[in-house]
């Protein structure tokens, strides 16, 4: 788990990926990989990961909510983006916020995003 996060740190994601596919703990890896995947702004790979994240109950994490719904807004998603972030408490509140704004000014003006 560390050797990963060090990597991410690093910006080598590649070797974070490979480092974080062997941390025993479900929970951390997949929180982990997330993470990865929005730093390496491969936002496709981590809206993927909604399944197995819910199958984790990790969607009760406001981070993990804050993550996805970021990479939904990157993607093109923003219903999606709006939905997750609605679930956002905590610390994140004031980003979600934020994001679900520019989600609803995208789904409102369409040509603002493209």
């Amino acid at each position: 788990f560390e050797a990963a996060d060090q990597f991410r740190m690093a910006k080598k994601y590649r070797e974070a990926l490979k480092y974080n596919s062997s941390v025993p703990d479900d929970k951390k890896r997949l929180k982990q990989r997330l993470t990865i995947y929005t730093a390496a702004n491969r936002f496709h790979a981590a809206t993927i990961m909604e399944k197995q994240l819910a199958k984790h109950n990790l969607l009760q994490d406001s981070l993990v909510l804050y993550q996805l719904s970021y990479a939904f807004y990157q993607t093109g998603n923003f219903k999606k983006t709006i939905e997750l972030a609605l679930k956002v408490k905590g610390s994140w509140l004031n980003s979600a916020k934020s994001l679900i704004d520019s989600a609803e000014e995208c789904l409102d003006n369409s040509t603002s995003c493209q």
